[in-house]
């Protein structure tokens, strides 16, 4: 009974879905007045139950938004896919993603769980590696990420990121870089062959090197300026100018505007490429292994890992340190130090600092 006597007043308890209120009124108060407060706390106690049910539901379908929709968003908003070049990477990224968590997947359904099926079923799918997991992990991220500032999103679920190893350094020697020159001046791939020595001698990314217009090369001073916009890192590089940079840079600055590699793009060049190494039976050799051999080179001929950082447009140094092992040793030198021999001294007879 919702209305009951209590000593000297009259009690009103009212329950709807396990959930109580409770009213405690004077003798005096008259039978009817007694029956609004009853349905006034019935009346409460569902438009609770009612909220609460529409808050469960806003949360399930996070105001209708799915995974695509998230994408789309991200696609006008996120600055770093602005660019032609990151934006058919983040496409090639979305294929992969949306193959194993469909577009039509509420975010609230995209928990921990669900992240960790997808890194399950694309490593034994797709056999990549840990760092290949992370850069859709980080994708994933990103659309979610801008889903929760829009309040899309309640909570960002836990990224299960995977272990990653030293990965693949693969770096040409000089008989090798000789080879790949020839086969593509043979395949009559000129461009191509000139665009590969601009990579071996600055490290660029290939985005990077498509973008560079004539007014960014000095060559009374001998540096090519890379701009913030056209980095990865959002930071200038400016890069030495080899001799042989110069001969193939020259002739291609027909004008302060003139872009130096035009109608490229990478997906042509690497697809051209490939075909070179092939025919010169390079193995696991791909356009980026001409910043590898940037890099490489660098430090196999003695140069400091933060100067070589600086060269590459390393953000982190421990990505320069991938290459650490190449770097010259001279044991005797080292000896001499630990024995208590100075700095100075030691390097006189050979080594270069780290």
């Amino acid at each position: 009974m919702a209305i009951r006597r209590h000593k000297d007043r009259w009690l009103i308890d009212v329950s709807v879905d396990g959930k109580r209120k409770t009213s405690v009124l004077p003798f005096e108060t008259a039978p009817e007045d007694l029956e609004l407060v009853e349905t006034r706390l019935k009346l409460e106690l569902m438009e609770e139950r009612a909220s609460a049910m529409r808050q469960s539901a806003d949360e399930k379908s996070n105001k209708g938004w799915n995974l695509e929709q998230a994408y789309r968003h991200c696609l006008r908003v996120r600055p770093k896919w602005k660019s032609d070049e990151q934006r058919k990477n983040v496409e090639k990224q979305w294929r992969v993603v949306s193959a194993y968590i469909p577009g039509t997947t509420l975010l609230a359904e995209i928990d921990t769980d669900r992240l960790d099926e997808f890194v399950q079923e694309a490593e034994e799918e797709r056999h990549v590696c840990g760092a290949t997991i992370n850069r859709y992990l980080s994708f994933i991220s990103a659309i979610l990420t801008e889903a929760g500032r829009r309040g899309k999103l309640k909570a960002m679920p836990f990224l299960p990121k995977q272990e990653e190893g030293l990965g693949r350094i693969r770096w040409l020697n000089d008989s090798e870089e000789e080879l790949l020159l020839a086969n593509a001046l043979r395949m009559e791939y000129k461009d191509i062959a000139e665009a590969i020595c601009v990579f071996i001698d600055t490290g660029m990314r290939m985005g990077e090197l498509w973008q560079i217009e004539a007014h960014q090369i000095d060559f009374d001073r001998g540096v090519l300026t890379i701009e913030a916009d056209q980095t990865k890192t959002k930071r200038i590089r400016v890069l030495p100018i080899t001799d042989r940079m110069a001969a193939i840079l020259r002739p291609r600055c027909t004008s302060p505007s003139a872009f130096v590699f035009p109608n490229f793009s990478s997906e042509g060049f690497y697809r051209k490429f490939v075909k070179i190494a092939k025919t010169a039976a390079l193995e696991k050799v791909i356009p980026y292994t001409l910043r590898h051999t940037c890099c490489s080179r660098l430090v196999q001929r003695g140069v400091p890992l933060v100067h070589v950082a600086e060269h590459m447009g390393h953000s982190n140094l421990q990505t320069t340190r991938r290459y650490a092992h190449l770097a010259p040793q001279d044991k005797d030198t080292l000896r001499a130090v630990i024995q208590g021999a100075e700095w100075g001294q030691a390097r006189a007879q050979g080594i270069i600092p780290q």
